[in-house]
């Protein structure tokens, strides 16, 4: 088989990963598959906390993940499966027999002590591209390769860097250490010390003065002057204002009230019912939980403003019709 470059694959139809991973990598025709929560996509929710639903989401996952890399369940080779109590199995065992009826893949099943964000279930995964899909990608160009131009930032002065980051990010913190960094060797190390410096750097008043740097969901005029907030919150531009006024403003104040900072939520492809959902879900968090969820959204902006920032999508140079 003709050798080619690992492609890495982000899948847009699941929740987005952080940047020290990908959802998954190719090789020589050979997918391999991070482990795969049981998130609803666009909420970062689980359905519910029931292992059998959980699984069911993480397969539902998986295959949608499989499929964006010219794959499928019917093709996987191995499933590693993890529970946080082995007495889910027996719940666990029909969703997975459901969703590979025939042609089991070979299969571990482990007890864990904890997984992320308190899941039940996780999966990884490892399965194969079909011959004339594989041809047909070694053929091209991987879709998974984004043209990314780590020299938008680099050739920055300093005080342009600092302007141009200030504008992703409300955190002195974060922007200093972002710019005592460059140059960047890649993208790649763009995005990862961007995540290294949010999780490992920043303290937690560093995350609530970024926190209450975002204008708050639901105010149309603030999201209107803020050209990447604009963006992100399209769905909500569309719909009635007043009705997001009703809706979100209120939620706004009694999360602020219950939390002291404010309430962080990546809007893009998501309704007013999906965002109210998210606020219903989160409002009852612990301090601590709460403050993990809301900086892992906050990271998620970050991300995807840098992800278009490094394909020339900076939504501030288009408007001054130059770089800084």
């Amino acid at each position: 088989m003709e050798s080619i470059e690992k492609a890495v694959l982000r899948c847009d139809k699941v929740t987005a990963p952080l940047p020290v991973y990908n959802h998954a990598n190719i090789h020589n025709g050979i997918v391999y598959v991070s482990g795969v929560q049981g998130f609803i996509p666009q909420t970062f929710d689980f359905p519910s906390s029931q292992p059998a639903d959980q699984a069911r989401q993480v397969c539902i996952n998986l295959r949608a993940i499989l499929r964006d890399a010219g794959s499928d369940l019917q093709h996987c080779l191995k499933l590693n499966l993890y529970l946080t109590n082995m007495a889910h199995f027996s719940q666990v065992n029909p969703i997975i027999d459901e969703f590979f009826p025939s042609n089991s893949p070979a299969r571990s099943t482990v007890e864990v002590s904890k997984l992320p964000r308190d899941a039940l279930v996780v999966i990884d995964a490892v399965a194969y591209v079909p011959r004339q899909q594989h041809a047909a990608q070694t053929s091209a160009p991987s879709a998974a390769a984004l043209p990314y131009n780590v020299d938008l930032f680099n050739r920055l002065s300093v005080e342009a860097l600092r302007l141009k980051l200030g504008r992703i990010s409300s955190s002195k913190r974060w922007v200093n250490e972002m710019v005592s960094r460059r140059p960047f060797a890649s993208a790649e190390a763009l995005l990862r010390a961007a995540a290294h410096i949010w999780w490992n750097i920043c303290t937690a008043q560093d995350k609530i003065e970024a926190f209450n740097g975002r204008p708050l969901i639901g105010d149309l005029d603030a999201s209107h002057e803020d050209l990447w907030s604009r963006q992100e919150d399209d769905v909500t531009l569309q719909a009635d204002a007043q009705v997001v006024k009703d809706m979100l403003f209120s939620r706004n104040a009694e999360y602020t009230k219950r939390f002291g900072y404010e309430w962080i939520l990546l809007c893009e492809g998501m309704s007013i019912q999906q965002q109210a959902g998210n606020f219903v879900r989160r409002v009852e968090n612990d301090e601590e939980t709460e403050m993990h969820e809301n900086s892992v959204e906050e990271l998620k902006i970050t991300l995807r403003r840098l992800r278009l920032a490094l394909q020339d999508k900076d939504p501030y140079d288009k408007q001054h019709g130059s770089k800084l």
